[in-house]
């Protein structure tokens, strides 16, 4: 039987969940602390609404949300669930850079951003505020999703993240992913080496 281990958040966040760690803190934003606890329930919450909205392993889910809750939710939901989340490098991206790698199934993305999705794309656009327009609203469904989900088993040498940058995306395994100084030069690599040792990630909250 194919372990549930083998998935990256079981490393991130799973693994001090299950050593009593629970309750240390995982995120702070701004005045608001996240535990482990509330970062996995969030997590879950935010996998089983991309599962039922279609999103499947391997499927793209881009993520076009500033550093946030949100943000760390629609990554590690992606990842958990067997998908494989395109978040941004340095700068700004597009749909159309997301598309250099692959047909994206899903969209997350800020509600002041929401102008710069294509209006025909195919992908389920998922808008993080409580006004998403002729879209959904992630917020929304995140209070509504189901706190519990069983992390997908993924070969360590699998796509689990993919980069955005100017010509494309560059693809990292859940091996590299891991793997202290193989994955750097990102912000979202010191987030990942300090959720794995169980430190807090401190969000810089921009209003």
């Amino acid at each position: 039987m194919s372990d549930p281990g083998t998935n990256p958040c079981s490393t991130l966040i799973d693994q001090h969940i299950t050593a009593n760690r629970g309750e240390r803190s995982a995120l702070k934003y701004g005045e608001s602390r996240y535990s482990f606890n509330d970062l996995a329930a969030l997590t879950n919450r935010a996998g089983n609404v991309l599962r039922d909205l279609g999103v499947g392993v391997d499927d793209n889910v881009l993520v076009l949300v500033r550093p946030s809750p949100a943000y760390f939710a629609a990554v590690f939901s992606a990842m958990k669930i067997g998908a494989v989340p395109v978040i941004e490098g340095e700068g700004r991206a597009t749909t159309d850079a997301a598309g250099k790698f692959g047909e994206v199934k899903a969209i997350v993305v800020d509600q002041s951003r929401v102008g710069e999705i294509d209006s025909d794309t195919t992908a389920t656009v998922l808008v993080v505020g409580e006004e998403a327009g002729v879209h959904q609203s992630f917020v929304a469904l995140l209070r509504a999703g189901a706190s519990s989900l069983t992390a997908v088993p993924r070969d360590q040498n699998a796509t689990a993240l993919a980069i955005l940058g100017q010509h494309g995306a560059k693809s990292v395994s859940g091996a590299e992913l891991l793997i202290p100084g193989v994955f750097s030069g990102h912000a979202f690599a010191d987030s990942l080496k300090a959720l794995a040792a169980g430190d807090t990630i401190d969000i810089n909250r921009e209003n």
